[in-house]
């Protein structure tokens, strides 16, 4: 009857670590599933499996994973030059609101924020332009309709809450891209 009654948390608790989106809490699911699965391990005789599944699940991998997400703590983004032309663009009201859209962002994570507005020169396809300097988004100036496009790799887990944010902004846009979009098969 415990086996059973712990399975069913064990169904649960992968539904949790599925859906959740804070980091910590999902490290916090996920250890307590490999707890409760050692649990069912030993309840079930099988010793050295319920040692090791408290061993790596419990101890070693939630480490890593907290060390992993302790050093996330800086959003890169790259304003490109366009945007920026004139002297006064700090008054232009459009980078006013990105400004405020990606410190309100940043906050929500608790993030640094930080702007860079050179581009590097190998960055000759999308991949190359999310990997090798760690820019988690591309701000660019649409200037036919007077729009800012926000470009983010769809495989970061935090650009949903992003484009949940940009929404209520009726000139700022966000494009999801696949990160080997553009590499040459």
């Amino acid at each position: 009857m415990i086996v059973r009654i712990l399975l069913v948390i064990l169904i649960i608790l992968a539904i949790l670590v599925v859906k959740e989106k804070n980091n910590l809490h999902l490290i916090m699911y996920f250890s307590i599933f490999s707890f409760t699965a050692a649990s069912v391990y030993f309840l079930n005789y099988a010793l050295d499996i319920a040692l090791a599944e408290v061993a790596v699940g419990c101890a070693f991998v939630p480490l890593i994973y907290l060390i992993t997400v302790s050093k996330q703590n800086v959003f890169t983004v790259l304003i490109d030059k366009e945007f920026l032309h004139g002297e006064d663009y700090q008054d232009n009201d459009l980078y006013k609101k990105l400004v405020f859209l990606l410190e309100d962002f940043c906050s929500y994570y608790t993030l640094e924020l930080k702007v860079v507005t050179k581009r590097v020169r190998y960055y000759p396809t999308v991949q190359g332009i999310f990997r090798p300097g760690n820019i988690d988004l591309i701000v660019s100036l649409d200037e036919e309709n007077n729009h800012l496009v926000i470009t983010g790799n769809k495989s970061n887990i935090m650009i949903p809450r992003l484009d949940k944010m940009t929404r209520k902004y009726k000139n700022i846009d966000l494009i999801e891209v696949d990160e080997y979009e553009g590499l040459d098969e």
